[in-house]
């Protein structure tokens, strides 16, 4: 019976799938998601639209006391970002789901691993030295995050993509 609707955010821009109580809602928004997902223009090195835009615009059309769930890759999560989800953590409740992909936490040790966008290719090595930076960034990113969602009230779900939805979602 409760109104869903959200907001899509990808390298075309932002779509919007006003509030509704209708399934037909909840499908036009995963369908708009996975079009999204199927879109990703990986020659852009940014995406039209920024987690700050999105929150922004979700300020402009929630009502206070709306349930907010917003799934990132939090990539883009910045101070701009910090403040607007302080201001709508006062008159909503939020959620952030985090999506992780599990390269980000550990880069496993290789060395001269061939990497490819579809047309070029490039040679790397992921050394000791490397792994360990790139986890160290992980773990002082996840640290921000978490505190953030402690001094916000904010729930935070972190999702690794690798695993199956059912464990972090009640799908029944």
């Amino acid at each position: 019976g409760d109104r869903v609707g959200g907001l899509v955010l990808g390298s075309y821009g932002m779509r919007e799938i006003r509030p509704a109580r209708s399934h037909k809602t909840v499908n036009r928004w995963l369908q708009t998601l996975a079009n999204a997902n199927r879109t990703i223009d990986i020659n852009s090195a940014h995406a039209e639209a920024s987690l700050s835009q999105g929150l922004r615009q979700l300020q402009h059309i929630t009502h206070s006391g709306t349930e907010c769930i917003v799934i990132s890759d939090c990539y883009d999560l910045d101070t701009d970002c910090e403040k607007i989800l302080h201001q709508l953590s006062r008159t909503h409740s939020v959620a952030l789901y985090w999506l992780i992909d599990p390269l980000e936490k550990r880069l496993p040790p290789l060395e001269n691993i061939t990497l490819s966008d579809g047309d070029k290719k490039k040679t790397v090595s992921i050394d000791k030295r490397s792994q360990k930076k790139q986890y160290q960034q992980f773990i002082d990113k996840q640290q921000a995050i978490e505190a953030l969602c402690r001094r916000l009230a904010i729930e935070l779900v972190i999702v690794d993509v690798a695993s199956p939805l059912s464990d972090f979602v009640d799908v029944n």
